[in-house]
């Protein structure tokens, strides 16, 4: 376990790194120390370890690997206290546990052997975060998630992603590209404006994922992308319909009508 001196340079954003293998874990920190914007305060190897030192340093990112020897990350972030509530970007060498990590609204999801490159895209994210002052609601818990200040901002959605199957190949998806969501059987289909991408999961799963303020369930079949929203046409009944980008239209049932009318009020 090591400990960096106290961070004078407060612009930068303080990281923890978490991973089990000891030469893994130096390069790591190599690599995130080539950026001017991280500063690493502290590195681990254990779950044990690393709840101590979130809760002694209060980084504002963690580094952490899944699978560690005592419990995997995902038990570090139930453990965590309340007041402590760090951005979080998992390390694995597998993808299978990209789907839970995003239910845990971690920022981000580095697959090892990790490259310059994916890192950087990675910082990016992490700076534009904390430049948008977003509030970091503590990871694991019920409420768990980000709470936009600068409300619906479409350029901090255009940086978040979601995993998605191409051919046989896991890929990340824009959810800026995300138009609408609907239920198919055992499937979520995300429907962009050339292709429709198939996950097994349920529609209740998916939403967890999604950008909690833009990302809207408008019927028990169907979740919207609000930005996408181009006009609103009024049905009997309480219902309406929603024109969306790329002549996609959807249903609003009565129940998620108000989601509707409450998103749309804000921009009156």
């Amino acid at each position: 376990m090591v400990l960096a001196e106290s961070c004078k340079e407060f612009n930068k954003l303080r990281c923890l790194v978490v991973e089990d293998e000891k030469i893994v874990n130096e390069l790591f920190c190599e690599y995130l120390n080539l950026f001017d914007t991280l500063q690493v305060v502290g590195n681990c190897y254990a779950g044990k370890a690393a709840l101590s030192l979130i809760n002694k340093l209060e980084p504002d990112v963690v580094f952490l690997d899944v699978e560690l020897p005592d419990f995997d990350g995902f038990e570090i972030l139930r453990q965590l206290d309340d007041t402590v509530s760090p951005m979080v970007v998992f390390v694995s060498s597998h993808n299978q546990y990209a789907i839970k990590a995003f239910e845990y609204r971690a920022v981000d999801y580095l697959l090892k052997p990790v490259t310059i490159k994916r890192l950087k895209a990675c910082v990016e994210r992490l700076v534009e975060l904390k430049q948008f002052k977003l509030e970091w609601i503590p990871i694991g818990k019920t409420e768990a998630g980000l709470r936009l200040t600068e409300k619906n901002s479409p350029k901090s959605l255009e940086k978040r992603t979601i995993w998605v199957k191409d051919k046989g190949e896991s890929m990340l998806l824009n959810q800026a590209d995300i138009i609408y969501v609907d239920a198919a059987g055992d499937y979520a289909c995300l429907h962009t404006k050339n292709r429709i991408f198939a996950k097994r999961c349920t529609l209740k799963q998916i939403i967890g994922v999604l950008e909690p303020n833009v990302f809207k369930r408008i019927h028990r079949s169907t979740i919207v992308n609000l930005t996408c929203v181009q006009k609103v046409k009024t049905l009997p009944k309480g219902e309406c319909i929603l024109y969306l980008n790329h002549e996609k239209k959807v249903k609003v049932s009565r129940t998620y009508r108000k989601v509707v009318s409450n998103f749309l009020s804000a921009f009156e």
